[in-house]
């Protein structure tokens, strides 16, 4: 019975961790079901967010609202990156974003980067 219960809970440890592990890198992916094919970066847009975007928690963000920003430097902090990715068959665009930052650590500053969930999906 011991032996049943340790392996019952092997089992639950390793799938539970593969499916932590495995479902952070997929929810960024966009995958086009009218082709069959992952899409892939196509351009990368940097925008200034403005003090009420900031103040407001990233999985309640306006996804129409951040692309509406100005542009800025990528080396400007914060900063929201707009990254395009398209189907290498039917093109149609989809919109991951990140917030950026930048820290102060020991050694110098570092930069913190945090996604937005969602995807932003546009059709033709």
């Amino acid at each position: 019975m011991a032996q049943w219960a340790l392996v019952s809970i092997e089992a639950i440890v390793m799938v539970g961790g593969i499916a932590t592990v495995t479902a952070g890198p997929i929810d960024r992916d966009a995958f086009c079901e009218e082709c069959g094919t992952w899409c892939v970066e196509f351009d990368k847009m940097h925008l200034k967010p403005t003090p009420e975007i900031l103040g407001i928690s990233l999985d309640k963000l306006n996804h129409m609202e951040v692309l509406a920003l100005d542009d800025t430097d990528v080396t400007d902090y914060p900063r929201i990156d707009a990254e395009v990715l398209q189907c290498s068959g039917c093109k149609n665009p989809t919109i991951r974003f990140k917030k950026l930052s930048q820290v102060q650590e020991e050694n110098g500053s570092k930069e913190k980067s945090e996604n937005i969930p969602n995807l932003l999906i546009q059709k033709k």
